[in-house]
């Protein structure tokens, strides 16, 4: 049985559907573009698998995979551009459907199969002409789905075209896209994964706490920060408060609401304060992180475990440098000792 539904995979793995719409439309300058900039990129950008390595007898464009409940797997996809103009790549995962004749349809929407992939970067990126770039996605299996086949896309389209006068193309208006196909075969369900940590992390200045990062940039700004891990299975809404304050009355109190980190992410939560005082010198940070699943997925058996949530609670003291804070002291201590001597009755000579 197995033998014949990989058999299948590869036969639908196999297929490339390709869509293009050609038009001529106006660039910044209010003149005609011609048709064939917008030809030779999008006939000239490809995606080829590259999970066994970047070698051109190694790159595929089929890719059947089994997903087990308990693992998740790196889609690694390299993007190429042979044309003579840097173009502006855009991309994305949708469900799919066999029809037929065994001709793929590839849906406008995520569905199902988009919840399998986590994007940790951006998916509109630039190509340099003639070179490529490789992204590399985690897939997961989603807690709630169940086994079977699930067949996707990975869908990708030229977005703009830098040209030889350095003027942009929009492609756009009319989408131009190309896919190579997915199929994974899901041996059984996932359980909900809840598993958020902060990560330590490096300051440029002294701080007594590497859970919280602290940044000092030119002109004395100050960025202070959280990393959040999200190495479970579901979405995961962070909010963050905290504050910054001194001995002296100095506070300043920030916040980060709703920011959303995808499975098996890692991202940095970065807070500039500003109008620090010119004394610099001590300065006490507090920050409390809350997370909790995000439920914005349709279509999947959730149990009530996935309404688990959690906190965390960091405080911390950093120093900053200030010369005028160092001569305020050496003035004070210099007074102190001249009062001192002044009162410490001298020895008489023999």
């Amino acid at each position: 049985m197995y033998k014949k539904v990989l058999g299948m995979g590869m036969i639908f793995a196999l297929c490339m559907t390709v869509a293009l719409s050609v038009y001529a439309q106006t660039g910044n300058t209010g003149k005609k573009v011609e048709p064939t900039i917008q030809v030779q990129a999008f006939s000239n950008l490809r995606v080829r698998h590259c999970d066994d390595g970047l070698e051109s007898e190694k790159l595929t464009i089929q890719n059947f995979l089994t997903l087990d409940g308990d693992e998740n797997k790196t889609l690694c996809n390299v993007f190429i551009n042979d044309s003579d103009f840097d173009i502006t790549v855009k991309y994305a995962y949708v469900e799919a459907s066999i029809w037929n004749s065994w001709k793929p349809n590839c849906s406008i929407n995520g569905g199902k199969f988009a919840s399998l992939i986590s994007t940790p970067e951006p998916t509109s990126f630039t190509i340099p002409a003639k070179s490529n770039i490789v992204r590399k996605d985690k897939m997961f299996l989603p807690p709630g789905m169940s086994e079977g086949i699930i067949r996707g896309c990975l869908w990708y389209g030229v977005e703009s075209i830098k040209w030889v006068e350095d003027k942009r193309v929009q492609m756009f208006k009319i989408e131009n896209r190309k896919v190579v196909l997915y199929e994974v075969l899901i041996w059984w369900v996932a359980n909900i994964q809840n598993a958020v940590s902060l990560e330590a992390q490096k300051s440029n200045v002294f701080i007594t706490n590497k859970n919280i990062k602290v940044t000092v940039n030119t002109g004395w700004w100050l960025v202070v920060s959280a990393t959040v891990k999200n190495s479970g299975n579901v979405d995961q809404i962070v909010n963050l408060t905290g504050e910054v304050r001194n001995f002296l009355g100095f506070e300043k109190i920030f916040s980060i609401k709703d920011k959303k980190i995808g499975p098996f992410q890692t991202v940095e939560l970065p807070i500039d304060i500003s109008n620090i005082p010119s004394y610099k010198w001590i300065f006490d940070v507090k920050m409390a992180i809350s997370y909790a699943p995000s439920l914005s997925f349709e279509g999947f058996n959730l149990s009530e475990d996935v309404l688990k949530w959690g906190s965390f609670y960091e405080t911390g003291k950093f120093f900053l440098f200030s010369r005028y804070a160092v001569a305020a002291l050496a003035v004070v201590l210099l007074i102190l000792w001249s009062i001192i001597k002044s009162i410490i009755p001298r020895k008489k000579q023999a």
